[in-house]
């Protein structure tokens, strides 16, 4: 188990972006979140 675990959490550092990278992902996903129209907003999408 902690092996599988050491093996997931080394796939999860290596896929994703470090340090600048990953504040500005971060920052661009919030700005579109912003940009978003909201949910309440949607209509004919949610029966």
């Amino acid at each position: 188990m902690l092996i599988d675990a050491i093996l997931k959490l080394h796939e999860q550092v290596q896929t994703r972006p470090l340090g600048v990278n990953m504040r500005n992902q971060i920052e661009q996903r919030e700005n579109d979140a912003l940009k978003a129209l909201p949910t309440s907003e949607m209509k004919g999408l949610l029966r």
